[in-house]
């Protein structure tokens, strides 16, 4: 385990760095979280306590790493064996997440075990960890004081592991505070499941506060609600044609706020990013549906708000990512809306559409097909010298194309429109006398369009090539 972990969300005591690898496994990423009754698994019942154990420790995270290095792979375009015959960790950059650490704390706590701390009935098993074992100098910083290690003891005995077998290789390995499932890990041979559940770390929280009220890190969370959960599955984990899921979601509604009020932030269910890929197909899909964003910030003697109904996409990349297929691409049933003291400063809509992105090995620039009508605005007003948002200082930036446009870069640098089209651009500013002037822009089929004068908001029609 780490000697220099110290603190996690103000936790000072040896116990963060216990639970610190497992925390950053579940906070990037469910299972059950325990009951009143055990579950109901004749299948196990022959099966003995050690074996249900050795399985459950043997299985937690081996999915884990293999889906993402096969994700990664397909998404980057990556060479999927180095030319001596091994993985080159850096060309994937995903994997590697499940750490030595995080598989130390797990086989730890499910072996500090004995027959005293260890009860079993049908497939549950329930380990009470023994408070010094955990919250000795192996496992927590060797620098900590003695009311550093009484302190980590008194947050252990409200701890116990909860172990439910379905078969004699899968189940679920709950950790539980003050009753109360903290961390739940779903495993078996070929999937993975790593949930956090945010409510039970504010318990965790609270009591290492309570136990140290004189402590100079304490916690400046007043809210902290919902549930992050990562799953994984491997299909193939033969290096090179690893085949897998992996998924990040929001399994309960998050909730956070400072102890202040200055700052919350909130987000609803939803899959922040989920990966389903086969590298030695080379195809791979990214889906993304992330729930209602609420974000406030009033530390700056500012009120700054960020709102978003919602944003999807759903990513499917062919050929080691050569050919992109974009569908169900918005940001929900509203703008994006950024503001300030209640004033609005951005205003973001984009109507869900899609399009495709294909290249060769002609050397040709890749061509977009719209597969759906594009239509984006954006909404940016001015600020004036004494630092308010203007009433009317402003820009509008409109861009709109129905479906079946196709579009791509020429060697001059300028956009051309292949077939489809109209392509319509127009950009609206109005300074704080109220005077506007619209600069638009229709690009038809066979035409190009390039900046003036190197001007990023000023187009014109110009020749192809």
């Amino acid at each position: 385990m780490s000697k220099k972990c110290k603190s996690i969300f103000g936790i000072r005591s040896g116990l963060a760095c216990l639970v610190t690898p497992m925390l950053l496994i579940t906070a990037c990423g469910g299972g059950s979280s325990g009951g009143e009754n055990p579950p109901v698994a004749p299948i196990v019942d022959q099966t003995s306590t050690d074996d249900l154990i050795g399985n459950a420790a043997l299985n937690i995270g081996g999915s884990l790493d293999s889906s993402l290095d096969g994700a990664s792979r397909v998404t980057s375009a990556s060479d999927t064996v180095g030319s001596d015959g091994f993985d080159d960790p850096a060309s994937t950059g995903l994997g590697g997440l499940w750490s030595e650490d995080a598989q130390s704390l797990v086989n730890t706590s499910l072996s500090l075990g004995s027959e005293e701390n260890t009860t079993r009935e049908g497939s549950r098993i329930i380990i009470d960890p023994d408070d010094a074992e955990v919250c000795s100098e192996e496992f927590v910083d060797m620098s900590a004081t003695d009311a550093e290690f009484q302190r980590c003891q008194a947050l252990v005995s409200d701890m116990i592991v909860q172990l439910d077998a379905t078969t004699d290789t899968e189940g679920t390995v709950t950790y539980l505070f003050q009753n109360q499932p903290m961390v739940t890990m779903g495993y078996s041979d070929i999937s993975n499941s790593f949930e956090l559940n945010l409510g039970t770390l504010k318990l965790l929280i609270d009591a290492e506060d309570d136990l140290d009220p004189d402590g100079i890190t304490d916690s400046p969370l007043d809210t902290l609600q919902g549930a992050l959960r990562l799953s994984a599955e491997v299909t193939n984990s033969t290096l090179g044609s690893e085949a897998g899921s992996v998924a990040l979601q929001v399994s309960q509604p998050i909730s956070i706020a400072s102890a202040d009020a200055d700052t919350s932030f909130s987000l609803g269910v939803g899959t922040i990013l989920a990966l389903a890929a086969d590298a030695a197909a080379e195809n791979a899909t990214m889906e993304i549906e992330v729930g209602a964003l609420q974000l406030r910030d009033s530390s700056e003697e500012v009120t700054n708000d960020l709102s978003l109904a919602g944003l999807t996409a759903v990513i499917d990349f062919a050929n080691n990512a050569d050919q992109l297929v974009v569908r169900n691409l918005g940001i929900g049933d509203g703008p994006l809306r950024i503001a300030v003291d209640n004033n609005e400063f951005i205003n973001f809509g984009l109507d869900t559409f899609g399009f495709n992105i294909a290249s060769d090995d002609t050397g040709e620039e890749p061509v977009i097909t719209l597969t759906g009508e594009l239509n984006l605005s954006a909404l940016v007003r001015g600020i004036t010298d004494d630092g308010e948002i203007s009433d009317t200082l402003f820009g509008l930036l409109e861009i709109t194309a129905p479906a079946g446009t196709q579009i791509a870069d020429q060697l001059n640098g300028s956009l051309g429109v292949l077939s489809g089209g109209p392509v319509g651009y127009s950009l609206t500013t109005q300074d704080e006398s109220g005077n506007q002037v619209i600069d638009q822009l229709t690009v038809n089929a066979g035409q190009c369009a390039d900046d003036i004068g190197d001007f990023d908001s000023d187009y014109e029609v110009v020749a192809c090539q």
